[in-house]
């Protein structure tokens, strides 16, 4: 496997949609100074004003445009504020579980382990580490602005159900992310779409004031620009549904890529390319979507897709699995049954486990295993 080859061409490829992400997004607020001047003009025509040049004003254009771009902007800086604090606010809105540096349930002592391995071989500070607890799909995620303030999460049922070396190449995987910082374009995709879908609110609102005021109106000829407001409305609603389903193609699209870059410097860190298509297997036979209400919103950010399987290519935020598995094993023929494995019960808590040995002969606690049993 030529990974540093495909390094190049995924990077190579992702500048060219996050610059078409943007160009989308311009799009959007061309589009509406279009379609709102059309409008607002008609309802002139229908009030007897008989104006019907209002698109073809320029600084009507450019307010519009600026206005669009502005909305856009200030929602989307509203949901980074959100998540300013970077990769603990999306292990917090996945619902994970921080693990303790110190902990000594068996699972949790291999996830650490291999953690500390990647951060060596990759030469990025150690993140901190979450589990998304009841989350039997085989998944994980690496979210932050930073290395400063990454972190990575995996669900239970890849903490439990994967081997050791397998545990290592999703680990790797998500190192790759830190490292060429794919955690910043996701976070930043998460906003720019936020954006997009504050801009349809707006324009639901809109619709719903506009056509109240008509109904309220109906009987006089004062009605004023009540239809054109609904218009508005019905125009935000239309322009930025178009523009979401657009930004979540182009976002699906920039995460593919990284999916393909984050495998080859996987097998960089772990020079073992079958422990990562081992874990790719476990997820043709038993699946990785999560349970989690807000897995849409950072669907891009994980290993493997978390949400039902797409009907069209061009949605999915992952690059096919069989795909994927054959550029690490291109002997692999595509037959998952093999691979299957049952869901391991949740082991007895930790602190049932070791309370016993938590203190000593005067019942003192013992400095370091409190802090590893939570206490």
């Amino acid at each position: 496997m030529d990974f540093f080859e495909r390094q190049r061409q995924a990077k190579k490829k992702t500048g060219r949609l996050v610059f078409l992400f943007f160009i989308a997004v311009l799009f959007i607020g061309l589009l509406n100074f279009f379609l709102i001047g059309i409008a607002l003009s008609l309802n002139s025509a229908y009030e007897g004003e008989g104006n019907y040049t209002k698109f073809q004003d320029p600084v009507f254009g450019l307010v519009v445009v600026l206005v669009t771009l502005g909305i856009i902007s200030l929602a989307g800086l509203y949901r980074h504020f959100q998540l300013r604090e970077g990769g603990p606010s999306i292990a917090a809105m996945m619902n994970g579980r921080l693990v303790n540096m110190g902990t000594v349930e068996p699972d949790e002592r291999k996830l650490m382990n291999v953690v500390e391995e990647m951060a060596i071989a990759s030469s990025v500070p150690m993140p901190q580490v979450y589990v998304l607890d009841g989350e039997q799909g085989i998944n994980a995620l690496a979210a932050g602005y930073a290395m400063d303030d990454a972190v990575v999460g995996v669900t239970e049922g890849c903490m439990r159900n994967l081997s050791r070396d397998e545990l290592q190449g999703v680990i790797a995987h998500e190192f790759s992310h830190i490292l060429n910082n794919d955690m910043r374009l996701n976070l930043r995709l998460v906003a720019v779409i936020f954006g997009l879908v504050a801009l349809a609110e707006l324009g639901r609102i809109f619709l719903d004031v506009g056509a109240s005021s008509s109904r309220s109106r109906r009987s006089s000829r004062d009605g004023g620009g009540s239809g054109g407001i609904a218009l508005i409305g019905l125009i935000l609603m239309a322009t930025s549904g178009l523009g979401i389903l657009m930004g979540k193609i182009i976002k699906s699209a920039v995460s593919r890529q990284r999916e393909y870059l984050a495998d080859s410097s996987a097998v960089q860190f772990t020079r073992n390319p079958e422990g990562l298509a081992g874990a790719l297997k476990k997820i043709g036979a038993g699946g990785s979507r999560l349970n989690a209400s807000k897995a849409s919103e950072a669907s891009h950010m994980f290993f493997g897709n978390a949400l039902k399987k797409s009907w069209f290519s061009f949605t999915s935020t992952h690059p096919p699995l069989l795909e994927r598995i054959q550029l690490l094993e291109p002997s692999f023929d595509g037959d998952f049954s093999t691979f299957k494995f049952e869901e391991r019960p949740q082991p007895t808590s930790v602190v049932e486990q070791s309370q016993p040995a938590a203190t000593g002969q005067a019942g003192l606690p013992i400095p370091g295993i409190d802090q590893a049993l939570g206490q």
